[in-house]
């Protein structure tokens, strides 16, 4: 608690007392949160603390695939480069962290998918489009961030009648996928932008990627055609199928000042 452990002071604690009460590896989790060259505090309060951190390590990390490692080349490094620093292990366990962190997001948007791909009727709600785009934006901003894209949007303040859930994944899946068109541009930006058109009001996702062949635009929307290597084409085409659910609709073209748009048409809530 801050005080130099001592007999004197009657703070002092031998390693047998404290496997008693707790498992070895709380302990250790302890001691590497902390500097080598930095002092401890040892402490109640910062052991239990150690203690929930590192279930809630081990729960992100329960029921992962024992597959090959794909995709976290940069999490491997940055924890190689805190081991290096002096043996940096606050550096290193915060590197963890934030990989489990990152595990939970990308467990979460898998669920979130298994649903959307589902053929269960559009579960249709009355909600505010801002708050649509405040779930849509946990699954897209991230990767947007990654890669530095330039992102704007110009949302109305409106109330839309839509299945919330299958409406947000839809507009993730389309900002993904422009993300990917933009690939190997220096500049890339996504624009978004909403304009009322009668009882409907028109969302505009626009990327400033090199666009759609007409090849490609005849058939976006067909499932399983893709251009990409690895692509199943699944995507767009539940999307358009869970806009319909909702009476809605998908429509995309080359802009005139270059890119790709999508426009969505969803419904409106009229005011009373």
């Amino acid at each position: 608690d801050g005080e130099k452990m001592s007999k004197s002071l009657g703070n002092f604690f031998t390693i047998r007392e404290v496997l008693e009460k707790y498992h070895p590896e709380v302990v250790r989790f302890l001691l590497v949160s902390s500097h080598y060259r930095s002092p401890i505090n040892y402490s109640e309060d910062n052991l239990k603390e150690a203690k929930g951190a590192l279930e809630r390590f081990y729960t992100a990390l329960r029921g992962l695939p024992e597959v090959e490692a794909s995709g976290g080349e940069a999490f491997a490094e940055r924890f190689a480069a805190a081991m290096d620093d002096d043996f940096n292990t606050p550096e290193a366990v915060a590197v963890l962290f934030e990989m489990a962190r990152e595990v939970n997001r990308l467990r979460g948007l898998i669920m979130r998918l298994r649903k959307f791909a589902r053929s269960d009727p559009a579960d249709v709600e009355t909600i505010a489009l801002h708050d649509v785009m405040e779930d849509a934006r946990q699954l897209y901003l991230h990767q947007l961030d990654m890669e530095k894209v330039d992102y704007h949007e110009d949302i109305e303040p409106v109330s839309v009648l839509v299945d919330s859930e299958r409406l947000s994944l839809a507009i993730a899946n389309i900002v993904l996928n422009a993300c990917d068109a933009m690939n190997g541009r220096q500049l890339k930006s996504v624009r978004m932008k909403t304009r009322l058109d009668g009882e409907r009001v028109r969302l505009s996702i626009r990327d400033n990627g090199p666009g759609l062949a007409p090849e490609v635009l005849e058939r976006i929307m067909e499932p399983f055609f893709t251009t990409k290597p690895d692509g199943l084409g699944l995507g767009l085409s539940i999307s358009a199928e869970s806009l319909a659910s909702m009476n809605g609709s998908i429509e995309v073209a080359n802009h005139a000042e270059g890119g790709a748009e999508f426009t969505l048409s969803i419904p409106v809530v009229q005011a009373a």
